[in-house]
């Protein structure tokens, strides 16, 4: 998740409340989580251990596989776009934000 949307969520709603999932662990962000939203299981693993009112879906697959045709990126970030709904949907996760699929 941006390092900028981070601090703004962390002052609005508290640094314990707001729990960033990324592919890599960054021990300078508290309550960092190293996870793979393509991989569903983990995700709702790390779901029920927390109550959730909205998730922030960020994702920024591109750089890191830039050699992978188009379709290949889209479909990876598709399919953790829908393991993020599921586990909403599950969880009765409140409301959902991600930005517009286009520029992918």
């Amino acid at each position: 998740m941006g390092s900028v949307l981070t601090r703004k969520l962390q002052e609005k709603f508290g640094v314990d409340n707001v729990i960033v999932i990324d592919l890599l662990y960054n021990p300078k962000i508290k309550w960092g989580e190293k996870l793979n939203v393509s991989e569903y299981v983990a995700l709702e693993e790390l779901m029920s251990q927390f109550v959730f009112t909205k998730i922030y879906y960020l994702t920024n697959n591109l750089p890191a596989k830039v050699e992978q045709p188009p379709i290949k990126i889209w479909e990876g970030d598709m399919k953790s776009f829908l393991n993020v709904i599921k586990v909403a949907r599950r969880f009765r996760v409140e409301k959902i934000f991600t930005p517009c699929s286009i520029a992918k």
